[in-house]
Formats: C-alpha cells, structure tokens, sequence
C-alpha cells in the first residue's frame, strides 16, 4: 500500500508560513490573541524585509491573512513587486 502521492502530475507546491512582525507586547513574550495590535518598529522592519525577500521569490499565486487589521501599504502583498 503506498501512501499520499505516489504519481504527482503537477509541479509540487510550496507552502510559506509568515509569522506577523513583533509587537509591543512581544519582548515581554506575551500573548496578543484577538487584538489588533499594531507592528512595532522591529516588527515594521522585520516586515519590510520579509516582504523584499517575498517580492525576489517565486511568483505568488495566493495569500492568506489574518482578518485582523491590514499592514501598512508598503507591506501589502499587492505593492511587492
């Protein structure tokens, strides 16, 4: 018995997990849950740059996001390139 695929037809897919950039509350390690805290400046920064390296990757055919409040304009998904 063989499982999961054992004859792919397709190109493979490549999954990117991104975590969010850090918060006020992440150097206390704590928790934000539900609230719509917004980036710090190390967790702008560290957006930025996780958006540059997007941007110099491999075409991106989906995003999915969090409903939670949308990054600033330069880090949208639609102005990487």
């Amino acid at each position: 018995m063989t499982l999961g695929w054992d004859n792919p037809t397709a190109d493979p897919t490549t999954t990117i997990l991104l975590r969010h950039g850090d918060t006020r509350l992440s150097p206390e390690h704590r928790f934000s849950g539900l609230r719509d805290l917004p980036l710090s400046a190390s967790g702008t920064r560290q957006a930025r740059a996780a958006a540059c390296r997007l941007a110099t990757g491999a075409p991106i055919d989906a995003v999915v996001s969090s409903p939670l409040q949308s990054p600033p304009p330069p880090l949208r998904p639609a102005n990487w390139a």
